[in-house]
């Protein structure tokens, strides 16, 4: 799968590098989560071209899922998300991916949503998710947000309402600050969220009803005209029925732009 997705990859690249903005980015992760929930490393490459009013990303990744028991899985993920400006008001975005039938990704993803500028400095948007999970479940999400833009300050909200199979409702709010540097394109971003859903993480270890918190941050460092390095830590606390436990992610990436 990884040899044909890389083939799709590269002809994508192609087919619309010539017409726009380009960017490829490759980023690798490892997350480790206490009381025995094991761990999970992946590596990816993101192809992202802008032509026009048009923007297409096209992700592949592969990863490993380690479980504390001693179960381990190797997986292949392909992704493709569609940027779409109808106006200067109107935008959507439209995703779908689909991996290996193991539980390192999310088995099957499809993600629309709509965004609209019609208020200065700020946009607000509202879509529609559906997932499948390699333990049978799968999940059906309707969420809304908003953007407030400063002079180098984004304030982003979304709040997520989740109905997942077998288990029930299951909400989420998610807080995003993102603080431009004076100059360039260089910006460091916090998340902060909370829910009752953990399905709001692809890389749950299980499906169960339950409250999670996290923290985000990540720093985009430009290197000169062309090169940008990504740093990124978060870290995540869950409270399910059964136990706790705590999440640790670390995430670098490198892009090059042109």
């Amino acid at each position: 799968m990884i040899r044909k997705a890389l083939a799709s990859l590269s002809l994508c690249t192609a087919c619309v590098a010539h017409a726009g903005d380009h960017k490829m980015t490759v980023t690798g992760s490892y997350a480790d989560y206490t009381e025995g929930a094991g761990s999970r490393a992946l590596l990816g490459v993101e192809s992202s071209t802008r032509f026009g009013d048009n923007t297409l990303l096209v992700n592949l990744a592969g990863g490993s899922r380690s479980f504390g028991n001693g179960d381990s899985f190797d997986g292949d993920s392909l992704g493709v998300t569609f940027y779409r400006d109808w106006s200067d008001k109107i935008s959507t975005r439209t995703s779908a991916s689909v991996s290996s039938d193991d539980p390192v990704f999310v088995n099957r993803l499809f993600d629309q949503d709509l965004t609209w500028r019609g208020l200065k400095n700020a946009t607000f948007t509202g879509g529609a998710r559906y997932a499948e999970y390699d333990d049978g479940h799968h999940s059906t999400a309707l969420y809304a947000g908003a953007a407030y833009y400063l002079k180098r300050l984004t304030i982003r909200y979304r709040y997520t309402h989740y109905d997942l199979s077998d288990v029930g409702d299951g909400h989420a709010n998610l807080l995003s600050l993102r603080f431009m540097d004076a100059a360039g394109r260089g910006h460091t971003q916090l998340w902060f969220g909370e829910g009752t859903s953990i399905q709001d993480y692809d890389w749950a270890p299980v499906a169960l009803p339950g409250e999670f918190q996290s923290v985000a941050l990540r720093r985009v460092q430009p290197l000169g005209e062309a090169w940008d390095v990504n740093l990124g830590l978060e870290r995540s606390w869950h409270q399910l029925p059964t136990y706790d436990y705590q999440g640790t992610t670390v995430t670098l990436g490198l892009a090059r732009n042109w």
